[in-house]
């Protein structure tokens, strides 16, 4: 594999991706090759492998701290490597107080993007650009404007209500990661008059998923909270030993639609909390058996099954 020269490499947790993917995009626009988690890995390779290569050989670091960013070990990890390779740029983006950090960041220079909305006059981006500049030897992207507002951007919420919604579905991680304040309830039908009712899944299910040719299999118990709303939670094998050889578990909450449409966020827990929120859409089958579709992390996707126990 050819191996790829990054500018920035940004840590974040997966509770804070929205924000992440929002300074993801920016730095783009100005021209930088950013390594943003699973985004920069190819096909194939392994996840520890790749972000040890990356964090390493990038010429500066991105940490994006918050209350929960230290939850987990990876931004700390990564992030003591940005320190000890004297490439750290670090920011804040939640109220995060200096006593809070981690006592081996005492000494860091950490910049505040808690209000940071994407703005380019914001004085604590422009810090933060003027020292990536530095290490990227690019002096002028302080100046160098990348537009108030990212295409696709254009009618986000403040910064601190979607840290709330992140919440609200378990975070860790936000894409979306953000979706279930209320993200599947349908409004009338055209025309009026009822629905039809949609299937109850409540019971236990068992599936798998694929994601570049493999296969892990998981299993799902869902409770059904009415309207065809319904909650749970998943759990599945460790397949990249990342948290040594422990099962991961999720919470699951969706919606089922009287046109057999399903729709569920799946958001780790516990050991697994820095890992992405997964959005899962498919279809039921005509017995009400199996449901078969897609599942998208805004990094990576591929399909999935899974039939009733």
């Amino acid at each position: 594999m050819t191996e790829t020269a990054y500018d920035v490499f940004i840590s974040y947790a997966r509770v804070d991706a929205d924000e992440a993917r929002t300074i993801r995009d920016k730095l783009a626009a100005l021209g930088l090759r950013v390594f943003f988690d699973t985004e920069g890995i190819d096909t194939g390779e392994e996840f520890p492998v790749i972000i040890d290569r990356a964090v390493k050989s990038a010429k500066c670091f991105l940490g994006l701290w918050s209350r929960r960013a230290f939850d987990g070990r990876w931004v700390r990890i990564e992030s003591r490597i940005g320190l000890d390779q004297k490439k750290l740029v670090a920011a804040t983006i939640d109220a995060m107080r200096p006593e809070e950090l981690p006592a081996e960041f005492y000494n860091v220079n950490v910049e505040s993007l808690a209000a940071f909305d994407g703005e380019d006059s914001h004085e604590g981006w422009r810090r933060i650009l003027r020292a990536i500049g530095k290490r990227v030897g690019r002096s002028d992207l302080a100046n160098a404007p990348t537009g108030e507002k990212i295409a696709d951007q254009g009618r986000r919420l403040p910064a601190h209500k979607k840290r709330i919604y992140a919440l609200v579905s378990g975070g860790a991680a936000a894409l979306l990661t953000l979706l279930v304040l209320n993200p599947f309830r349908l409004g009338p039908r055209a025309g009026g008059g009822e629905s039809a009712a949609a299937a109850d899944l409540s019971g236990a299910w068992s599936g798998t998923y694929s994601e570049a040719g493999r296969e892990t299999r998981f299993d799902l118990e869902f409770r059904n909270m009415g309207d065809g709303r319904f909650t749970g939670h998943a759990s599945e094998p460790d397949i990249y030993g990342l948290i040594n050889g422990q099962r991961y578990s999720a919470e699951i909450s969706g919606q089922a639609r009287a046109n057999g449409a399903v729709s569920f966020t799946k958001t780790y827990g516990g050991a697994g909390g820095f890992l992405r929120t997964v959005r899962y859409d498919g279809q039921l089958s005509a017995d009400g058996a199996s449901v078969s579709g897609t599942w998208d992390t805004g990094a990576l996707h591929g399909s999935f099954q899974m039939q009733r126990r």
